[in-house]
C-alpha cells in the first residue's frame, strides 16, 4: 500500500539478551517525536476503527502476535479503497510505518499481545476519528 512500510528491525544477538534497536533519528521511517505509548489487546479482540488527521505512526509488536488491516480512502492513492493485512509478532521484529489519513483496525491473536507506538505528534483527540467496527465492511 503506497505509503505504508513494513521495515524489519536488526537485532544484535548476545549471550545475555538480545538488543533490537527500535527507531533511531536517521531511519527513513523516523518524521519528528510526539509520544511513545504502548497498547495492549486482548486474544480474539478488535479495536478499531482509526483514522489520524496528522499523526504519523510507527507500530511494532513488542509481545504477542497481532493481525493488523489497513484501509486507504485517500482519493488519488493508487490503492483507493482497498485494504492491507499485516500480521505481526514478537518472533520477528518489524515495524509498520503508517502515514496519516488511513483507517486502521487490529486484533489480538495471543492471550495478550503489546504494540508500541512511537508517533511523531502528541495525541489530541480533536485529530483522531474512531469508528465502530460495523463502520468499515471487513471480516476479521
Amino acid at each position: 500500500m503506497e505509503q505504508i512500510e513494513i521495515i524489519k528491525k536488526k537485532i544484535i544477538h548476545n549471550s545475555k539478551g538480545d538488543i533490537i534497536h527500535i527507531l533511531k533519528k536517521n531511519d527513513s521511517n523516523f518524521k519528528s517525536f510526539g509520544e511513545m505509548y504502548l497498547s495492549t489487546i486482548k486474544k480474539q479482540k478488535i479495536k478499531g476503527w482509526n483514522f489520524h488527521k496528522k499523526m504519523h505512526m510507527n507500530l511494532i509488536v513488542l509481545k504477542g502476535r497481532i493481525k493488523f488491516v489497513f484501509l486507504d480512502r485517500r482519493k488519488k492513492s493508487i490503492n483507493y479503497n482497498s485494504f492491507l493485512e499485516v500480521e505481526l509478532s514478537d518472533k520477528c521484529f518489524k515495524i509498520i510505518k503508517v502515514p496519516s489519513n488511513i483507517w486502521f483496525a487490529f486484533k489480538g491473536l495471543n492471550k495478550e499481545s503489546f504494540i508500541l507506538n512511537t508517533a511523531n505528534i502528541l495525541h489530541d483527540p480533536l485529530e483522531q476519528i474512531k469508528k465502530p467496527l460495523s463502520y468499515i465492511k471487513y471480516k476479521f
